[in-house]
């Protein structure tokens, strides 16, 4: 009788050890898949890196042949505009509708 219960507590450890087991593989498993599906690869992540640098060049560029601009949202549509130096004259074919400022 007591080797029985030995047995029985034994295969209850068993299959406790086995559930956790398998859940805690489950668990490890679901969260490798989401990491992988929710992280850039390699490529991609090369890829961005290299448009941050190119982005970084022409933002060092602008800097250094002064084009520092002043943008803003205006009027109820809260469309981009920049803000002007009114005094300067401006550039561009007014026929076409186009004006542009320095």
């Amino acid at each position: 009788m007591q080797l029985a219960s030995q047995q029985l507590r034994r295969q209850s450890t068993l299959r406790v050890a086995g559930v956790t087991a398998g859940c805690s593989f489950g668990i490890v498993a679901a969260v490798i898949a989401a990491v992988s599906l929710y992280l850039p690869s390699k490529s991609e992540m090369e890829s961005l890196r290299m448009e941050r640098e190119q982005l970084q060049a022409s933002i060092e560029n602008l800097s250094k042949r002064g084009a520092t601009i002043s943008l803003s949202t205006c009027g109820p549509q809260k469309r981009l505009c920049v803000l002007v130096e009114e005094a300067e004259a401006p550039f561009g074919d007014r026929k076409l509708g186009e004006t542009y400022r320095i």
